[in-house]
């Protein structure tokens, strides 16, 4: 009499074979149930049998992906005697304190953001711009752009507990950068979690809202001035206000007058 429980997820029918041995004979190979039981037959004796016989129950090492075998043997001791009224009497000597076999299904996954930067009025540089991705408004990860407009967060990594749905905003900090208008929009990734019952959490992305391209952008802008330096001088009389007009002209178009 032994079980099988798998921790993880659900165990199904057939999924764990078991070898019961006397000697290193193998007398049954069989398979658990979905409730966890595991149904060997009973070891029938004749009187040749009558005495001592011990009795080893392993499970063996498959190929379940995700799943960690258990090494444990179970052993049982069992003394065949003769009532002599023609039925032979079975006693178990030696029990095992452990009877179930447990296992582990483990499953992993990660998912990793991609959003980019864009600068526009001169060149971007490595490392100007910073970024936050949080989780119900904990920060997770921050970092900054690269020179080529990638934003290179981690992977995040799941495990089954990590099973469902996740919801990621990414932000950009306000810096102090000269003439940078900063980008105050807030990208949104909905992130599903799921167990392909294969060793595997297969991930699924939606960008909300669905049209929003994932992107900062950014613009410089730089402004400043010159003032050109002219005087007049009239020779023969004294110079009055507004007399004389004079243009000021950029590749013959007049700026000023």
């Amino acid at each position: 009499s032994v079980t099988k429980k798998l921790t993880g997820r659900t165990l199904k029918d057939n999924e764990f074979t078991f070898e019961l041995k006397e000697n290193d004979n193998v007398l049954q190979t069989v398979k658990n149930k979905a409730d966890g039981t595991i149904p060997f037959e009973a070891v029938n004796y004749t009187l040749k049998d009558v005495g001592e016989h011990t009795y080893t129950i392993t499970e063996k090492k498959e190929s379940l992906p995700g799943v960690t075998y258990d090494e444990m043997v179970v052993t049982y001791k069992v003394k065949v005697a003769d009532k002599g009224n023609g039925t032979l009497e079975a006693t178990v000597t030696e029990a095992p304190e452990d009877t179930e076999f447990n296992n582990t299904y483990k499953a992993t996954g990660s998912w990793k953001p991609s959003v980019t930067k864009v600068l526009t009025g001169r060149e971007l540089k490595d490392n100007e711009f910073e970024f936050e991705l949080k989780e119900n408004g904990k920060v997770l990860q921050t970092v900054k752009n690269k020179a080529d407009g990638t934003i290179p967060f981690d992977e995040i990594n799941y495990t089954l507990d990590n099973k469902g749905d996740h919801t990621y905003t990414i932000t950009e900090k306000v810096g102090t950068l000269p003439g940078i208008a900063y980008d105050s929009h807030e990208i949104v990734f909905e992130v599903n979690v799921s167990d392909d019952g294969e060793g595997n959490l297969v991930t699924s992305t939606k960008i909300s809202p669905a049209d929003m391209v994932p992107s900062f952008n950014n613009i410089y802008t730089a402004d400043g001035s010159w003032k050109p330096a002219a005087t007049k001088v009239l020779t023969g009389r004294e110079l009055k206000d507004n007399e004389f007009e004079f243009e000021l002209k950029e590749n013959g178009k007049v700026l000023q007058t």
